[in-house]
């Protein structure tokens, strides 16, 4: 299992079965009652899809797309660039790049899917009721093409 501690630390990191999102508000959602609390209604704001990835912070992506590019672009107001760059690079080994997150910039992030599936969840539900995904040989390919890149991981 990883160890969350060192999340905010690195550069890059595998999450497998951690980052969950959801592109499309919930019908129970939508029909909430009025005398549930925000709070509460935030905190079961719907997950629908698992994803299994490197998690790479902005500006490490950045880093990453300006040598792609050939040009320097800013972590932040060339996020759309970064996402076509990194895109064409990882698609040609049959992998898909999102940015993810749930505020930007403060949340943002980008992540290299290596895994996804349907999911039944809510946001900040306990991190041991999300099915974890376990590293196997499509993550090592990924963790070595990162390294050709120059991505550092852990």
């Amino acid at each position: 299992m990883l160890d969350l501690s060192d999340v905010h630390a690195a550069e890059c990191v595998l999450i497998l079965g951690l980052h969950i999102l959801d592109k499309q508000q919930s019908e129970a959602q939508r029909s909430m009652s009025t005398t549930i609390s925000p709070a509460v209604a935030r905190r079961r704001a719907a997950r629908r899809h698992l994803l299994g990835g490197f998690v790479i912070e902005p500006p490490t992506a950045g880093a990453w797309a300006s040598r792609l590019a050939g040009e320097a672009l800013d972590p932040i107001a060339d996020f759309t660039t970064i996402c076509e760059v990194i895109l064409n690079k990882v698609r040609q080994h049959q992998l898909n790049f999102e940015l993810i997150g749930e505020v930007w910039p403060r949340d943002a992030k980008y992540i290299v899917i290596t895994r996804s599936a349907k999911f039944s969840g809510y946001k900040d539900m306990d991190p041991s009721d999300i099915p974890r995904y376990e590293e196997g040989e499509r993550e090592a390919k990924v963790r070595t093409l990162l390294k050709e890149e120059g991505v550092s991981c852990i």
